[in-house]
């Protein structure tokens, strides 16, 4: 069986866009993929979604950053302030996990 070598150009896509997203993140290094399914391989284990996977091979960050302004500023900011930092840093579109970091107490 004679192998083949693809070399392409992958179109940007930004984080709102989800799976899509972190489809497009695995797809830059993952070997060997024949299948969308063979994408969510890591070390043996199929994952559900795409974004498991590169959670699992630690290619996002946790939104630490955003967590620890978050609580900082919960110790001089009012209600609707902090409401409008969090809905700033939702149109930013850099957040991972927002439900995680809106429950931050």
């Amino acid at each position: 069986m004679k192998q083949c070598y693809m070399s392409c150009r992958v179109t940007y896509i930004p984080p709102r866009y989800g799976e899509l997203y972190y489809m497009r993140i695995l797809l830059s290094i993952q070997k060997g993929c024949i299948d969308y399914d063979s994408i969510k391989i890591v070390n043996g284990k199929t994952f559900e979604t795409y974004e498991q996977p590169c959670y699992a091979l630690g290619l996002l960050i946790n939104d630490k950053e955003f967590i620890d302004a978050i609580k900082e500023a919960s110790k001089v900011a009012f209600e609707s302030q902090l409401r409008r930092l969090f809905v700033t840093l939702l149109v930013m579109i850099t957040m991972f996990k927002p439900d995680v970091v809106c429950n931050v107490t």
